[in-house]
């Protein structure tokens, strides 16, 4: 779903743009692209700046189930979340935004680094705003 969500957002992004603002990697970015195009959920059609490129957006289809699945993710969100009061809820978006906002910037940087690379890239980071 996330991927339908984000293409709905994008509009018909490049299949790159897509891959790269899910972070996710090339091969298994392709491959979940194929597989929503094989369901009939999106469609790909030729970018005009780019003979190159291919674009992708939603179809009819894809459309419906994304909205159905918001049905049930605000349902999901009730049960989880309802439990805490609103000043919990607002400071648990706050920290999940801001993890987000460091490892989602920090992966786009380092993206092709080795593991070790990054992890004393991360930890460097840590210590210096420890200090």
């Amino acid at each position: 779903m996330t991927y339908l969500h984000v293409i709905s957002h994008l509009g018909e992004p490049t299949k790159s743009e897509l891959i790269t603002y899910m972070l996710s990697e090339y091969p298994s970015g392709i491959e979940i692209i194929k597989r929503l195009g094989r369901l009939g959920l999106v469609e790909e059609l030729a970018d005009e700046a780019d003979k190159r490129a291919r674009r992708v957006r939603i179809t009819p289809a894809g459309t419906e189930l994304l909205l159905r699945s918001y049905e049930r993710l605000e349902q999901v969100g009730h049960i989880s979340f309802d439990w805490l009061a609103e000043p919990e809820k607002r400071l648990l978006a706050g920290l999940l935004q801001r993890l987000d906002d460091v490892h989602s910037a920090h992966y786009r940087q380092t993206r092709s680094a080795i593991f070790e690379e990054v992890y004393g890239n991360l930890l460097a980071q840590i210590k210096h705003m420890e200090s």
